[in-house]
C-alpha cells in the first residue's frame, strides 16, 4: 500500500467518520447517476447497524485510497 494515499478508517459516529463515508459514497453514486437509496441502502442499512452495537473488539472499517472510501469490512 501506498501509505500517503491509502488507509484503513475506523468508521465511528463520534468523530464523524461515519457521516464523511456515508456523504462520499452518496457523492460517487451521485456521479454515476446511481440513486443512492436504491444502489447502497441495503449494506448501509447492515453497517449503520454495526456502527450502532459495535464493541470494543469489533468495528467497521474502510479502505480510503486517494480521499475516495472504496471498500467496507467488518471485524
Amino acid at each position: 500500500m501506498d501509505e500517503e494515499n491509502e488507509k484503513f478508517v475506523r468508521l465511528l459516529e463520534e468523530d464523524n467518520t461515519w457521516l464523511e463515508f456515508e456523504a462520499d459514497w452518496r457523492a460517487q453514486c451521485e456521479k454515476l447517476e446511481e440513486d443512492f437509496d436504491s444502489y447502497a441502502e441495503a449494506t448501509f442499512s447492515v453497517i449503520r447497524d454495526l456502527i450502532h452495537t459495535e464493541k470494543k473488539n469489533a468495528g467497521v472499517f474502510a479502505l480510503q485510497v486517494n480521499g475516495i472510501y472504496v471498500v467496507t469490512c467488518h471485524g
